[in-house]
């Protein structure tokens, strides 16, 4: 019997590897209808890792888009990859049925596996919804554009793993996350602010 050419063998003791860049992960179903997929890209991982041989890409959040950047990082673990174990890196879900939140809050991208990103969860009125989602300093600047006019409704979540649209690691300190969601049938426009503090070592 000819296997179907789309059946990854796994051989034991082993595991599959990647090129440095450019290779295509495709989860199919028993069906063969694509699940989930992801272009390996070498620059999501920490840019404060400086070797980054034998160690793993891995997702923040379960569902958050496989094509965000900001949704990968560099494994923490010194075996540096977690295959069928819970990534190293992997934020809680959240519960909070308000507004807009962030958790962990405070969150400290430091590298050290525990509280590295907040996830920002947001909940909507029904509808469909265009929702931006962007980061400012108390002083009013903007940092980071995390989410510009995505489709969503209900509720949804986004990563802020501390660092701007340069990708350089933000000061210790409080920031503001703003949601603006505009209606896609009525204009109706809804925003809401909520506080994070990106921490550090002492």
């Amino acid at each position: 019997m000819a296997l179907d050419p789309r059946t990854i063998i796994l051989p034991r003791g082993g595991f599959i590897t990647l090129n440095n860049e450019g290779d295509d992960v495709i989860l199919h179903d028993p069906l063969g209808n694509t699940v989930d997929s992801v272009r390996y890209v070498p620059d999501w991982h920490n840019p404060a890792l400086l070797d980054r041989t034998g160690v793993s890409l891995e997702r923040i959040l379960v569902r958050g888009l496989s094509s965000d950047a900001s949704n990968w990082t560099s494994c923490v673990l010194p075996i540096g990859g977690t295959p069928g174990s819970a990534n190293s890196v992997a934020a809680p879900r959240s519960t909070s049925a308000t507004t807009l939140s962030c958790r962990p809050n405070p969150f400290s991208p430091d590298s050290d596996g525990k509280d590295d990103a907040t996830v920002i969860h947001y909940n909507l009125p029904e509808g469909v919804w265009s929702v931006s989602l962007r980061v400012f300093d108390v002083r009013g600047r903007l940092i980071r554009r995390l989410v510009t006019a995505v489709p969503g409704a209900g509720k949804g979540d986004a990563v802020w793993d501390g660092r701007d649209d340069e990708r350089m690691r933000g000061r210790v300190g409080i920031y503001v996350i703003l949601l603006e969601a505009v209606n896609q049938k009525s204009g109706e426009i809804i925003t809401a602010k909520s506080p994070v503090v990106l921490a550090g070592r002492l």
